[in-house]
């Protein structure tokens, strides 16, 4: 069986470099704020890479707060724009899968800066563990093209495309779809994640089964008008046909 058996998270929010043992079946506890929604977050992340379709602090019901991949890289603590732990920073994200004696990693390296967006880096090591991931060259940081060289030296691959990571983490996943413009499984972990428990079925079933889509609008918009303008057209036609009902009674008399 496939199970996501560690995550490494290294300058995430409150973890400066941690490694999460998992289980076949893993329950977080804690109190609020002690990192859960956190590490799920970090889940999310590294299994979608997509900020715009995950719901960061989702798994926080009653918490929801503007959790960004900044905020978690540069550990926001507090309302205040500048309350920031870290600067210019690296942040990684390892998750390590298992498959009986097999075993893959998949992870995302964040540059986010204090000015200017983040750059990110999604690899895949397609036999390895996280322990096999050089993440540091003695004390230091490995400096982002030195960490890249370091994965493709280990036989790894840096994707170019945050959709070219979905679909090989995917294959190795064994929950391909091609062409597949978003994995049905990857929208299905999303939603998982900000499962609570329900009072209707109705609810149940619009929230987590249904897949979302955008409502065309223009599209209602232009049907509309047509419809008026035929209602229109049609109007006028009566009218005509009533006048030359007339026309013809008038004939006949």
């Amino acid at each position: 069986m496939l199970i996501l058996r560690r995550i490494r998270l290294v300058n995430w929010h409150f973890f400066a470099d941690t490694t999460i043992e998992l289980g076949s079946a893993t329950l977080f506890g804690g109190d609020n704020g002690s990192g859960k929604s956190t590490i799920i977050d970090a889940i999310q992340y590294g299994l979608v890479a997509q900020v715009s379709r995950i719901r960061f602090n989702a798994a926080a019901t009653d918490r929801r707060t503007a959790r960004t991949l900044e905020s978690y890289c540069r550990c926001k603590i507090g309302a205040d724009a500048l309350d920031y732990v870290r600067g210019d920073c690296l942040s990684h994200v390892i998750l390590e899968f298992e498959e009986g004696e097999r075993s893959f990693c998949a992870g995302i390296m964040v540059e986010a800066f204090v000015e200017g967006d983040a750059r990110e880096t999604q690899w895949l090591l397609e036999e390895g563990r996280i322990a096999d991931v050089r993440v540091y060259d003695e004390s230091r940081f490995l400096e982002p093209r030195r960490f890249r060289d370091s994965i493709k030296q280990q036989g790894g691959y840096i994707c170019a495309t945050k959709r070219e990571y979905n679909g090989r983490l995917t294959h190795l996943l064994g929950v391909h779809r091609r062409g597949a413009d978003f994995n049905p499984y990857l929208e299905a972990v999303v939603r998982s994640v900000s499962f609570s428990p329900f009072t209707s079925v109705h609810d149940f079933v619009c929230n987590y089964i249904l897949e979302e889509h955008n409502v065309d609008v223009s599209a209602m918009k232009e049907n509309l008008q047509n419809y008026r303008a035929a209602e229109r057209e049609a109007l006028a036609v009566e009218a005509r046909i009533d006048r030359l009902s007339s026309i013809a009674s008038l004939t006949d008399a």
